[in-house]
This record gives C-alpha cells, sequence and structure tokens, in this order.
C-alpha cells in the first residue's frame, strides 16, 4: 500500500512540477498575446481620423452578442456569411444589388419555405438559379457549371434552408447551438458540422456565421488574421482551426471575447473602418513592420497576402 501511494505521490509530484516548469513559457506566451493586442491598437489610433472612441465603436457594436429572434433573421445571416468569402461578394451581393433583395425569391428568408420549392437537390438549385435570374435580373455574366459561384451559392441557400428548417424557431437553433459554447474544442465541433450541413461553406465561414448570430467566443481565421498572426508568432501555424483557438487564446489573455479580437486584428489587416466610411492603404503591411520594430515579430520572412 505504501509503495502505491508513493508511487502515486510520485506521479502528482512530477506533474506539479511539469506545470511549475511550464509557468515561465506561460508567462512570456500571455506577454506577447497582451503586447500584441496593444501594437494593434496603439497602430490603429495613431492613423489619421480613428480615435479611441471610434475603434471602441468597431470593437464592441451596440448589437454584438445579441441573438436573434427570428429563424429568417439567422437564414439571411447564413447567407451573408456564405457570400463573404474571395470574389462573391461582387458576384452574389453586388450583382443583385444587396443579399436582402433574394428575399422575394426566398419567401422572406422563411427557411422552411424555402426547403419546400428549392430542395438540396441538383433540381433544387437549379430551379433556384433560373428564378433568380428571371425575377432578380443580377447585373454581369452569369455563369452555373459545378465550378461557379452561383452553383455553389445555391447549394448553399437550399442546404442552408434544410438545416435550419430543421429547427422549429429561432429559440431551439439557439438551445442546440449554445450547448457547444463552454469548451473551445465544443466550438471547433459546432462549427465543423454547419460546415458539414451548410453546403459550399466550411469552418471559418462557419465561424464567421456563428459569430455574427450572437456567439462571441468565435472568431473568423480569415486571410488578415492568419497573416498578421503568424508573423507575430502569436500563431504557428495557418491552419483554420489553429488560428481559431489562437485568437481565443489572445482573447483570455487580454481579458477580451474572441470577437473582439477578431474584430481588431481584421480592421488592422483590411483597414477598413466601415463605420466612419475610412479605408486605409497599406495597413496590414505597415502594421506587421510597426510590431517588427517594436520587437513584437518572429519574421519577416513570411508571405504577406494582399487580399
Amino acid at each position: 500500500m505504501f509503495n502505491a501511494i508513493a508511487g502515486t505521490n510520485h506521479r502528482v509530484s512530477d506533474q506539479v512540477w511539469s506545470a511549475v516548469e511550464s509557468l515561465p513559457d506561460m508567462q512570456e506566451e500571455q506577454e506577447v498575446d497582451r503586447r500584441a493586442y496593444a501594437l494593434a491598437m496603439s497602430y490603429l489610433v495613431r492613423q489619421e481620423g480613428i480615435s479611441m472612441e471610434l475603434l471602441e465603436r468597431h470593437l464592441s457594436p451596440p448589437l454584438v452578442g445579441r441573438k436573434l429572434a427570428l429563424r429568417s433573421a439567422i437564414y439571411e445571416q447564413l447567407l451573408r456569411s456564405a457570400q463573404s468569402a474571395q470574389s462573391m461578394p461582387n458576384v452574389i451581393g453586388g450583382s443583385l444589388g444587396g443579399i436582402e433583395k433574394l428575399s422575394a425569391i426566398l419567401f422572406g428568408f422563411d427557411p422552411a419555405a424555402v426547403a419546400k420549392i428549392y430542395p438540396r437537390s441538383e433540381e433544387g438549385c437549379v430551379s433556384l438559379f433560373n428564378d433568380i435570374r428571371e425575377q432578380l435580373s443580377p447585373r454581369g455574366k452569369l455563369n452555373y457549371n459545378p465550378r461557379s459561384l452561383w452553383n455553389r451559392f445555391c447549394r448553399t441557400v437550399t442546404s442552408g434552408a434544410a438545416f435550419l428548417a430543421s429547427f422549429p424557431d429561432a429559440q431551439a437553433f439557439y438551445r442546440w447551438a449554445e450547448t457547444f459554447d463552454a469548451v473551445e474544442d465544443r466550438r471547433v465541433q459546432l462549427a465543423k458540422m454547419i460546415a458539414q450541413q451548410v453546403d459550399g461553406i466550411g469552418f471559418a465561414l462557419a465561424c464567421d456565421f456563428l459569430k455574427e448570430v450572437g456567439f462571441t467566443n468565435f472568431s473568423k481565421p480569415d486571410v488578415h488574421i492568419k497573416d498578421i498572426f503568424s508573423q507575430l508568432g502569436l500563431s504557428q501555424s495557418k491552419d483554420d482551426v489553429e488560428i481559431f483557438k489562437a485568437v481565443g487564446r489572445v482573447a483570455r489573455n487580454v481579458g477580451v471575447t474572441p470577437y473582439e479580437v477578431d474584430q481588431l486584428f481584421w480592421l488592422v489587416g483590411s483597414g477598413d473602418l466601415y463605420l466612419a466610411g475610412l479605408r486605409l492603404r497599406n495597413s496590414k503591411t505597415e502594421f506587421i513592420a510597426f510590431a517588427c520594430r517594436e520587437g513584437c515579430c518572429v519574421t519577416a520572412a513570411n508571405t504577406v497576402s494582399s487580399t
């Protein structure tokens, strides 16, 4: 018995020493995360026309974290998030004059009605595309082939409707999604599940959808955040899930939500201060250079995307 207890104590002792030895690394990581966040704030408020008040309005808009009351509003946001990738805002929303114009075709964004008329099938997608073309007359050249953006978007519309129609109302959707929101790994699981259920979106766009319908523990691992986090050593990988977790870690170390970290570094990367109609040029490259001069940069050799 004594030997067994001694063996147990030895294992506990090893675990304690392992935790103690990791403390300097954890403290250093916390300092790096906090410094990177502070540098991003500092960089932005140094720009002409950007005040701390304006920056705070972008980081914590009045409706952030709100739960949408209607299932139709959740469905509309799903489609807005889905068409935010790559050139889709111009090809889809831009050609229509705004995603909201789809309301006339999609029964006021009622997913149950959409799922009934436009089922999740190739036939349903073709029927939807034809109705959009004939009734809404999108501008520009319309292509519907297996690789086209319109094909992808129509698959998102039909599969997204089928997914959300499985919930009787908005409250049922939130009750289901909230069961995944307590632990980071479960959040990753939730985003992956939605990406599997809704065609044409991946992990990043599923995260954007969840972020925009009130889940402030979610961030979108987009190209700007990937570039900045890899350059500043905040993540060792540009993998979507790893970036998602890195944003969550920075948020915990700073004491803010992942939504706020997402917004801050997206503003730096995109230069788009949309609430004020301001657009900073080359802000991502300039910020990385600024952070490097301040000693918060691991390498100048990584590739920085321009998009």
